[in-house]
């Protein structure tokens, strides 16, 4: 299955959601330390177009493959435990439980079995740990040229502009008459 340069940025693990520079560098740092084949599902093409062939038959949205590339991409930097996976594509995802646990089968069967042995390996290093201690924010959001369009509601916030109290002035310096008011002359006229 062949997919746009956009859907191959927004549903690849390695890019999906947005990441501020603190994220990212978490991320890089994670992505150091994992062998070549759970990188190469990162970063390549299989991953994104799984979750494209699940957009095109319509089992998630485009706003849940996002979530779902995060997901995955969790698992296999080793963030989270891959035998939760099914409760949190049920949760992130909002499905249900058989939708959910039919996803991550076929993820694990279609996609992820070449490096199911390294992912064994970074997940071990979970059990050892625990769950990772910092999780950066991540936006996930997908470009609006892949989402389908959602109807709002319209909203009960107001969008007046919000007005900022004026800057205080400058602090002024200190106005002197003559330097006899700064330096002490008696000393020197003895």
């Amino acid at each position: 299955m062949g997919i746009s340069t956009e859907q191959y940025f927004t549903f690849t693990p390695y890019f999906a959601g947005k990441m501020d520079q603190i994220a990212m560098e978490f991320f890089e740092s994670k992505l150091a330390k994992i062998p070549v084949t759970i990188k190469d599902l990162i970063i390549d093409m299989p991953v994104a177009e799984f979750i494209c062939g699940l957009i095109a038959s319509n089992k998630i949205s485009s706003e849940q493959g996002v979530k779902f590339a995060i997901i995955i991409r969790d698992i296999l930097i080793g963030d989270e435990y891959i035998g939760n996976m099914v409760n949190m594509v049920k949760t992130k995802l909002g499905t249900d439980d058989n939708l959910a646990r039919e996803l991550v089968n076929n993820l694990i069967a279609e996609v992820l079995t070449p490096a199911l042995e390294d992912i064994k390996k970074v997940q071990s290093q979970i059990a050892r740990r625990g769950p990772a201690p910092y999780r950066p924010a991540v936006i996930t959001q997908p470009p609006a040229s892949v989402q389908k369009p959602v109807q709002s509601a319209p909203s009960a916030v107001s969008t007046e502009p919000t007005k900022t109290p004026p800057p205080p002035p400058p602090a002024q310096p200190p106005q002197f008459r003559n330097y006899s008011d700064v330096i002490d002359l008696s000393d020197t006229q003895k």
